[in-house]
């Protein structure tokens, strides 16, 4: 969600990271009107049903001017990543690189006392498409009840109005199940 200090009013961004809580968002100083968000936690929100597994090499970067997101492939010296995090914290310095520190581990929950490092520059950085999947239990909860109240209901109503036969207790069954 992007608010509007001017109008007073907050619009809705085009969804590209999965859903997570605790995960740490830090500015882009060399790109003014961006952050980087990594990590975070989908299985404490309690709303998630299902999402896509994200893997660690991958960072957010949104754009507050262009109201969009882009999701970045990092590369790492000796290809060694920071596990997956939540609850860390991130922040830049002032040589335009982004400090990511502590969490705990997705896999354990066990803490962490490691000082990440990530630099470079956006342009020269692999690009992916925003195409995580996620199923939350709102959705879950509206699809059983368009089909309970929308399928269920009408097809018992209508067992219940139009098969019903004097003396036969056929219609009941039916309608019940």
């Amino acid at each position: 969600w992007f608010f509007d200090n001017d109008d007073a009013t907050w619009t809705e961004l085009p969804r590209c990271a999965t859903p997570r809580v605790w995960s740490a968002m830090a500015p882009l100083t060399d790109y003014p009107g961006k952050a980087l968000l990594y990590g975070g936690s989908v299985s404490w929100s309690g709303q998630v049903f299902a999402v896509s597994d994200w893997p660690e090499e991958e960072v957010f970067v949104v754009d507050v001017n262009d109201k969009e997101w882009t999701r970045y492939m990092t590369a790492a010296v000796n290809n060694t990543y920071p596990e997956r995090r939540f609850d860390h914290s991130m922040t830049y310095g002032k040589d335009g690189a982004i400090y990511m520190f502590g969490g705990k581990l997705l896999s354990n929950e066990s803490t962490l006392n490691d000082l990440w490092m990530l630099s470079g520059d956006l342009e020269g950085t692999e690009t992916a498409d925003c195409d995580n999947v996620w199923f939350s239990y709102a959705h879950l909860h509206g699809l059983i009840n368009a089909i309970a109240f929308g399928i269920l209901l009408p097809i018992g109503f209508l067992i219940a109005r139009y098969y019903r036969c004097k003396g036969s207790k056929v219609w009941f069954i039916i309608h019940v199940a």
